[in-house]
């Protein structure tokens, strides 16, 4: 499956990324970016902004619903606070339609950038920190309409670093009792080297036997545009990466992993979820 980032409205972005609630013409194009790239699952941003602000509020069952039609499977909330996840709650109760409803929740914490050689107290501090969180997110209890249990617990997760109290393997079995889903990054520039930058993490969560459900995130910024980091969007635009070359890239890591054997019934690797709408979109205009 494919997935992509979305940010709702980051005024930082130029048009047409901005107010994607409220400006037809951008929605549109989004629109039509999702069915051409066949995009499966999106996860949302700046939703804090959205669910405070009522008429924005108010248009995001209309939009939800459109990309149900479009064949977007899931749609994920992302936020990076209990009060965050309590706002979604709310909404979450106030819709009539499964539709309009969101299928996960899903954290936006960089713990491990807590990390210092020197000391990792404060690492250590944020793990812990991050875990309660986790498990203040499931008893929260947000439902579906059309789920039986409550929403999947998922996380973005960047790397398990070094900590006295928790060995790697204690930190990966402690984050898969209390999540149903991981996206790992896999920030490279190149996709031949994503099962290497990855494989450590993997290996830590597949020696728990935990059940478990894990997506690559793969990175779109380049040269040209990029949030501080330079990645895959280079070798996208590349014209002798051929005329889809994300389809090209996702075929080139998912026969690593196929080749790797690591995933299972236990812990099932989902796909690729890009970073960002944004980013993709100018990736893969080749000049």
């Amino acid at each position: 499956m494919r997935g992509l980032y979305v940010s709702l409205d980051n005024t930082s972005l130029p048009e047409p990324f901005v107010s994607l609630l409220y400006q037809p013409a951008n929605q549109d194009q989004f629109f039509k970016f999702i069915q051409a790239h066949d995009i499966t699952t999106l996860n949302l941003y700046d939703l804090g902004k959205v669910l405070s602000t009522i008429a924005w509020a108010a248009l995001l069952p209309s939009f939800m619903q459109t990309l149900r039609k479009l064949g977007v499977l899931a749609i994920n909330a992302v936020a990076s606070s209990l009060e965050g996840f309590e706002a979604i709650r709310t909404y979450q109760l106030a819709q009539t339609g499964a539709e309009s409803q969101f299928d996960g929740l899903l954290t936006e914490i960089e713990f491990w950038n807590k990390y210092s050689p020197a000391n990792d107290s404060a690492y250590t501090k944020a793990f812990e920190e991050f875990i309660a969180l986790l498990q203040e997110v499931r008893a929260l209890k947000i439902t579906h309409q059309s789920m039986n249990d409550s929403l999947p617990v998922m996380a973005y997760l960047g790397w398990l670093r070094p900590s006295k109290l928790y060995s790697q393997s204690k930190q990966a079995e402690l984050l898969a009792r209390n999540l149903d889903v991981i996206y790992l990054h896999a920030y490279v520039k190149d996709p031949t080297t994503a099962w290497n930058y990855v494989e450590g993490r993997v290996r830590a969560f597949a020696s728990t036997r935990l059940p478990l459900k894990i997506w690559f995130i793969l990175s779109a910024e380049g040269i040209e545009r990029n949030d501080g980091g330079h990645f895959m969007g280079d070798w996208l635009k590349d014209p002798a990466n051929g005329g889809d070359s994300v389809s090209m890239a996702e075929s080139i890591v998912l026969k690593q992993v196929q080749e790797n054997r690591l995933f299972n019934v236990d812990m099932a690797f989902m796909g690729f979820q890009w970073f960002t709408y944004y980013y993709l979109d100018h990736s893969m205009r080749v000049s």
